[in-house]
């Protein structure tokens, strides 16, 4: 019998639908997405095991995390807690389950955020029976585990998971994003037409830090105008083709066509770079600065910044 080793990406995304279907217990499927899309082991969401079986015999042992709580939300993530260290804040790479995740606390201001899960052998039982011929079709849930979500995320650290998966932008997450105003992870933009260095510009200070969206077909007011549906067939190839020409090194992209009254926005987003710095050429490497949500802008690197950067990329490169 071959003993399976790591998820593919069907195969999560089987496991991740399967999970979503359990309207009773959105914890759970929250629960994953946190392995899958940000890397978190089960221990550090639930709380680590407080005891261990030895010789037929439960005895305790010191709990090395005590679970994710409420309190220690961050507008980027959360903070991680870790016995006799200080606690260490998680930036989050989806902005989508950030909001997920607050939505899931809603009114609640204290606690741990999953308080219903009390042990990670209820998840891994829950791994093992989603992954199984009823749900996913892996036939195999028996050599399922727990690391092999985090494993998937840290393998394809430098892809947009969700797009990997298949999963869609909706178009209330996409108001929520308009909501939100422009930031640090967010640009609008009227038209794509017209200034491309602008535009580009945006793209490589998105890459040079965390990345971001940029929405095409929303004002700066936040107010839609929407693309031209003649012009979407053609904005792959025109974001493609400006990325070479103004980026220094080519910037790849992913674009989602978002109906939203009566008319299509573009979501052009960029990953956080591999290869950083990144440069806007003839005029250097750009990073966004500012608030989180406004008076965000670019401007270029200084010296330090670029190499700090650089010295970053190599790092992620050798993980």
């Amino acid at each position: 019998m071959k003993i399976r080793t790591a998820l593919n990406s069907e195969e999560v995304k089987k496991i991740l639908e399967a999970l979503g279907q359990n309207k009773s217990r959105p914890d759970y499927s929250l629960i994953f997405k946190l392995m899958v899309f940000e890397g978190f082991k089960i221990g550090t969401i639930v709380g680590s095991d407080d005891r261990k079986y030895v010789n037929k015999v439960w005895i305790p042992k010191p709990q090395t995390f005590p679970g994710l709580r409420i309190e220690d939300r961050t507008e980027k993530g959360v903070r991680v807690r870790q016995r006799n260290h200080e606690p260490h804040e998680k930036f989050f790479k989806y902005p989508e389950l950030l909001q997920e995740l607050r939505e899931f606390i809603s009114e609640r201001k204290h606690g741990r955020i999953f308080p219903l899960v009390t042990s990670e052998s209820r998840v891994l039982q829950l791994a093992k029976e989603y992954s199984g011929p009823k749900h996913a079709n892996l036939y195999m849930s028996d050599v399922v585990t727990l690391q092999m979500f985090v494993d998937f995320s840290r393998n394809l650290k430098h892809e947009n998971l969700m797009e990997l998966l298949g999963f869609e932008l909706t178009t209330e997450q996409l108001v929520r994003l308009i909501k939100k105003g422009e930031g640090l992870n967010i640009e609008f933009k009227r038209e794509l037409r017209g200034n491309y260095q602008d535009f580009c510009e945006t793209m490589v200070s998105f890459a040079n830090l965390d990345g971001g969206d940029i929405l095409v077909g929303v004002e700066d007011n936040g107010s839609i105008n929407g693309v031209p549906e003649s012009e979407i067939p053609m904005f792959d190839g025109i974001v493609t083709n400006i990325s070479h020409s103004y980026c220094n090194p080519f910037i790849p992209t992913t674009q989602k066509v978002v109906s939203i009254n009566d008319t299509n926005v573009v979501v052009v987003r960029v990953s956080e770079g591999t290869d950083k710095p990144y440069w806007l050429k003839e005029h250097g490497p750009m990073i966004r600065v500012g608030k989180h949500h406004s008076g965000s802008r670019d401007r270029i690197m200084t010296r330090e910044e670029a190499e700090q950067a650089f010295r970053r990329s190599l790092q992620k490169s050798s993980d």
